[in-house]
């Protein structure tokens, strides 16, 4: 799924989502934390994690469409030099594409922790919470790596 981003950002994607998915779960599950307090302590949080990751989502599309009408984007049709086989544009394009896969599945987990939470079943909470809070942790990741697209840009719009 990650294939055609840079190898260090792979990286980087892939170890902050596995190591908060085992924390988050040891921390809930192991440590025994009393459920009826945590129930709605998730409850809350998954009620502005859904506001946050529409704003990442809105940011998203509200960052394609500046790029689109921009200058910058005819710069993007070089080879990108981190990854010979595609263009500047195509990288580019990836690291949008997994941005919003990783926005909505986001807010489909968090609608699945919920269900599950009134279910009161708390194997199954801390396992869909964790992996929520992966994939929630993923979007701030996103952000930064695409806000580093638009610094560059920024300082390529104000040279010319």
């Amino acid at each position: 799924m990650l294939g055609n981003i840079y190898d260090e950002d792979k990286t980087k994607i892939s170890i902050s989502f596995v190591l908060i998915i085992v924390l988050v779960f040891i921390s809930i599950f192991y440590l025994n934390f009393e459920y009826s307090k945590i129930e709605k302590l998730i409850e809350n949080f998954i009620s502005n994690a859904i506001t946050f990751v529409s704003i990442c989502f809105g940011f998203y599309l509200t960052a394609l469409s500046i790029l689109f009408s921009s200058k910058y984007i005819k710069l993007l049709n070089n080879e990108d030099p981190k990854k010979k086989t595609q263009k500047q544009i195509h990288t580019l394009k990836e690291y949008f594409r997994l941005a919003i896969y990783c926005a909505l599945i986001t807010i489909i987990f968090c609608f699945l922790v919920l269900i599950v939470l009134k279910l009161k079943n708390e194997i199954i909470v801390s396992i869909l919470f964790s992996v929520f809070l992966g994939f929630f942790i993923e979007n701030f990741i996103f952000i930064f790596l695409l806000l580093k697209v638009f610094l560059n840009a920024l300082i390529i719009q104000a040279i010319k």
